[in-house]
């Protein structure tokens, strides 16, 4: 599990630049709907949390750098739940409540769909 750090910029991404960050080639995300990325950096290291979804499921990326590497080559989405989504929310994002509010808002919708 990735531990968010307390002292973070947040960075929100679009398709386009989850790509870029975890240097994956176009087409990587074709068919899917993006429904959260995020990038939390601290002085020298960084997390990253994507969620979408893919023919009716749901997928999330955990991944994290240091100051000598990037996203590169963490590329591993899993498959998801609302119900584990909700259950990790409380240490995803335990350290910024803004990120875990957005993070409840998309759930919610995801459930009423």
């Amino acid at each position: 599990m990735v531990g968010w750090a307390q002292n973070t910029d947040t960075e929100v991404l679009n398709e386009q630049e989850v790509l870029e960050q975890f240097e994956e080639p176009q087409g990587a995300l074709d068919g899917c709907k993006l429904l959260m990325a995020v990038i939390l950096s601290g002085m020298y290291e960084g997390e990253a949390f994507v969620l979408f979804e893919r023919d009716g499921d749901l997928f999330e990326v955990l991944a994290s750098h240091c100051s000598c590497y990037g996203f590169e080559g963490q590329w591993n989405p899993q498959p998801t739940t609302v119900a584990a989504l909700r259950a990790q929310n409380g240490s995803v994002f335990a350290n910024d409540p803004a990120l875990k509010k957005e993070l409840e808002s998309i759930l919610d919708k995801w459930s009423i769909s």
